[in-house]
């Protein structure tokens, strides 16, 4: 906003003085600011005292910030007729950001005389919803947005691509913020729905598969949306909030029903290669392609006990194929080696399944072995496997948030473990905190629970 500065009256008139003005300012956007009556009859422009340099005024101001620590994130967006410029720097530490609000809001920015810093401490969240879900639940999360604008938590979609949807919670109130995270997570939820005595690994929940047929055919009739969870053998269920409250009842007693009984058979590496190699459609050619299904490491019959002792002696006795190295459609999922369904393309140049991914990394997380997520395509006739490690970048790209939160701690307990010399678990009761190995001490890893009491532990 410009301010008026040295009016003077000359023998034509007045003449008055703006300083503050943007560097994009013209005469054009003067003369349309003032009323009629008070058009001026002439506007010069002098002058600027500063000229913006996005890239260098962000990089000082970055720099004054890296001075109460490292940062995290570092973001910067600006309009091109903006005064100013608006950054997002998010520090490893809370502490070193509110030392950072408190050190430089309000402080003379060293590459402009007039220009002054506005630093606030801001709290967010972030959740990365699979779409299908959020698209259903969305008008739970608009109702909502009402309530937070009260409290000042500003929320707004991230433009993402693909299968999942982006959302994300501002506000300076930190306690408010993780109140309205807490009730997004209760909402993305759903409701949970267990199969006593039935494994869901075992169903096809393909687009094309019996159960999935089964599922859609449930979610039309309650205009619900269902998913499942294999991992834990349950469902999800989203939506049911204008439903009866007999609903959940009806639909659990449906499902539980229409999941077949179904035997499970655990892959070895020789078992598994075998499979990758054409033993998956030798058991589809002799069991019956409806009643074979592989989930990464696993093999599930839906069958009787027969076909289940069948399957194990076709397994046990590698029997050969003519089938050969699998490679009939470029768009060929890798683990189950059916057409890809929402295929994603790794960066091994291998294609996945979406739901195979996610569940190739939720069978790794029980693993016994050295947790690490590879890719398990088979690249020739010798049984060699592409074995690629995928960053974490990457398997965050195309995992939902909850998944791979459970990835990220399962990847530090197997660290954790493989290191028993330099990190340890706090002996204190009920405390589950983990601590580096020193000489003399052994400190909390704070940025693990940066919420929680720091113990120190004579050795």
């Amino acid at each position: 906003m410009a301010a008026f500065h040295s009016n003077q009256k000359s023998q034509d008139g007045w003449i008055v003085r703006l300083t503050g003005l943007g560097g994009a300012t013209e005469e054009l956007d003067i003369i349309q600011a003032i009323p009629e009556s008070d058009k001026p009859r002439d506007v010069e422009l002098g002058e600027p005292s500063y000229v913006a340099d996005l890239e260098f005024d962000s990089t000082i101001v970055k720099s004054m910030l890296l001075e109460f620590g490292p940062l995290e994130r570092w973001d910067v967006s600006s309009s091109g007729k903006a005064k100013r410029f608006n950054a997002h720097g998010t520090f490893f530490e809370e502490s070193s950001a509110r030392d950072a609000t408190s050190s430089l809001h309000n402080k003379q920015l060293s590459f402009s005389e007039t220009t002054k810093l506005s630093v606030w401490l801001v709290a967010s969240a972030k959740f990365k919803i699979p779409a299908k879900i959020y698209d259903v639940v969305r008008p739970q999360i608009e109702a909502q947005k009402k309530i937070w604008e009260r409290e000042y938590i500003r929320s707004f979609e991230i433009p993402s691509k693909g299968l999942y949807r982006i959302l994300k919670l501002e506000g300076d109130n930190h306690r408010l913020v993780v109140q309205a995270k807490e009730h997004i997570e209760r909402i993305v939820g759903g409701k949970i729905v267990r199969m006593e005595g039935k494994d869901l690994r075992c169903g096809n929940f393909r687009k094309d598969g019996e159960e999935n047929k089964r599922i859609k055919t449930i979610e039309d009739a309650f205009k619900v949306v269902i998913v499942p969870d294999m991992r834990r053998s349950q469902f999800r269920v989203f939506g049911l909030e204008e439903r009866p409250e007999n609903t959940l009842e009806e639909i659990t007693k449906i499902l539980q029903d229409c999941i077949s009984e179904s035997h499970a058979i655990e892959l070895n590496d020789a078992d598994f290669r075998w499979t990758l190699a054409g033993g998956l459609r030798s058991l589809k050619s002799q069991l019956g392609e409806g009643k074979v299904t592989q989930k990464y490491r696993s093999i599930f019959i839906r069958g009787s006990k027969a076909d289940y002792n069948e399957a194990m002696a076709i397994i046990t006795s590698k029997k050969a194929t003519s089938f050969g190295t699998v490679s009939s459609s470029e768009m060929e999922c890798t683990t189950c080696l059916c057409e890809a369904e929402d295929p994603i393309r790794m960066s091994c140049d291998h294609i996945y399944c979406s739901d195979c991914f996610v569940q190739m990394c939720e069978s790794e997380m029980t693993a016994t072995r050295e947790f690490r997520i590879r890719c398990v395509k088979e690249t020739g006739s010798n049984g060699k496997v592409c074995q690629k490690a995928f960053s974490v970048s990457e398997i965050q790209e195309h995992l939902p948030s909850e998944t791979f939160e459970e990835v990220l701690e399962k990847s530090l307990e197997s660290y954790i473990t493989r290191h028993p010399a330099d990190f340890t678990y706090c002996p204190s009761p009920d405390c589950d905190q983990i601590y580096r190995v020193a000489s003399l001490y052994m400190y909390e890893l704070s940025q693990f629970a940066p919420w929680k009491a720091m113990h120190q532990i004579r050795r």
